[in-house]
């Protein structure tokens, strides 16, 4: 049986984010998924919702233009006085373009606090982007 529906609600989330991703239409979509991106004159900063998640449930890493934000947390105790129809569990993977401005070769400072992940990376001085 065909689908009625042809309408699909994400078609640019689908598969790997291009590398030519328009920042703009990348940052519509962030603006809907708890991730903020943001550049003063010395860093660029990406804060990442986490809530309920302790910094041991995160893992960080960055590679090839991409920072990937990932947690999971599933509930460990069980009551058995209880009967589990289910089990609490989150989980987020934020994929996020960084702008060309961010200094990968640098280390980034990352910093877990009040259920936010906030990822610091220095800005590309303007002797390398020459």
């Amino acid at each position: 049986m065909k689908h009625p529906f042809k309408y699909n609600p994400f078609p640019k989330v689908s598969g790997d984010f291009p590398s030519n991703w328009n920042h703009d239409e990348m940052n519509s979509l962030l603006i809907q998924s708890g991730v903020s991106v943001y550049e003063d004159e010395k860093h660029v900063t990406i804060e990442a919702a986490m809530p309920g998640l302790k910094s041991s449930e995160i893992d960080v890493t960055h590679n090839h233009g991409h920072l990937l934000i990932e947690g999971k947390k599933t509930e460990e105790k069980e009551d058995p006085e209880k009967t589990y129809y289910t089990k609490a569990r989150s989980s987020f993977c934020y994929r996020i373009l960084l702008p060309t401005t961010a200094d990968e070769q640098s280390e980034p400072q990352a910093v877990f606090k009040d259920g936010l992940m906030r990822v610091t990376f220095k800005k590309v001085s303007k002797k390398k982007k020459d």
